[in-house]
């Protein structure tokens, strides 16, 4: 199950493979409910298939890949008469799991829109047979990095925006896990973590959970003329505030876009100050802010006009008064 959603994750060229995977993972965990009941119960019945009985009783007589079991449906078939009460969906709502299926193991070909759906209908019906296994339904065995998006999945309102964070935070969450096994030594990884995050702060990758820098822009600028520290005249000083508009891990390359940064709730306004953890910021800011001066009174910053005098002079006594 866990290759079924990894393949989802990775955008619509890889969609075959997650119906595919998802189908063969629902079948075997089927059989196996079956099987611990009994091994007979996964055995086709039709009067030719008496050694594939003798095998399920553990009296083979035959090499055990001669076996025939039965399929995906027949499977759901006889583990829905069981588990009546606890799986929530019949065969009917199940067909286009088994059709998409054997449509990418015979034909390669399937609905690529209806990849989101056949999953969820496949989490419905593996659950109830995990818990008749006695197995835990969320536990990390069974659905890896996967959990989040498994809920997305399955929830009542089946939205594609949260479903599509959730498969770019599960492949992000794989990548990091990758690229930390990649190391032999915890202190090599330590090195270059701090590398990467030197001077990152102010976010945490909802993936990674390490520092990670929001892009945007610098909206809300406001200029103002004060006095500078060596009193020999007036300093130009910016307040501004910074929009996230988006969101790169170096760490894990997980990537959202502002639409996703308001869903989860990432999307924030910062004002933004002169501090060296925003310098560029407000450069950028201070740019913006003198073109929007130099329209309103005349003055162009590189010298080539003349300071409105009247104006700076306005200005000095404005700050003098709030002083």
């Amino acid at each position: 199950m866990q290759k079924a959603l990894a393949a989802f994750t990775q955008g619509e060229e890889e969609q075959d493979f997650a119906v595919h995977h998802a189908g063969v993972a629902l079948e075997h965990l089927l059989k196996s409910y079956l099987a611990s009941l009994h091994p007979v119960l996964v055995v086709e019945s039709k009067p030719d298939n008496f050694l594939s009985l003798l095998h399920a009783i553990g009296r083979g007589t035959t090499p055990v890949t001669t076996i025939k079991t039965i399929g995906l449906s027949e499977a759901f078939t006889r583990v829905k008469h069981l588990l009546t009460a606890e799986i929530p969906i019949d065969a009917k709502l199940l067909r286009p799991v088994m059709e998409a299926r054997n449509g990418v193991a015979h034909c390669a070909i399937h609905d690529h829109a209806a990849t989101a759906t056949n999953l969820a209908l496949v989490i419905k019906v593996v659950d109830p047979v995990l818990a008749a296994l006695r197995l835990d339904t969320t536990s990390d065995w069974y659905w890896g990095d996967y959990g989040e998006l498994r809920e997305s999945l399955i929830a009542k309102r089946n939205d594609a925006l949260r479903v599509r964070i959730s498969a770019k935070v599960a492949r992000a969450k794989a990548v990091y896990a990758r690229r930390r096994s990649e190391f032999s030594r915890p202190e090599q990884w330590a090195e270059v973590m701090a590398m990467i995050t030197d001077g990152i702060g102010g976010h945490i990758c909802p993936a990674c959970e390490n520092p990670v820098l929001h892009s945007g822009e610098v909206v809300h600028v406001e200029m103002d003329l004060v006095p500078s520290e060596a009193g020999d005249g007036l300093t130009q000083s910016a307040k501004a505030t910074f929009h996230s508009k988006s969101l790169k891990c170096e760490i894990c390359h997980l990537e959202l876009n502002e639409e996703e940064l308001v869903h989860q709730g990432l999307a924030d306004s910062v004002e933004l100050v002169p501090t060296e953890d925003y310098h560029l910021y407000v450069e950028n800011a201070q740019a913006l802010a003198w073109t929007a001066y130099e329209r309103d009174v005349g003055y162009s910053s590189d010298g080539d006009e003349p300071v409105d005098e009247g104006a700076l002079e306005e200005t000095y006594r404005m700050f003098e008064a709030d002083g």
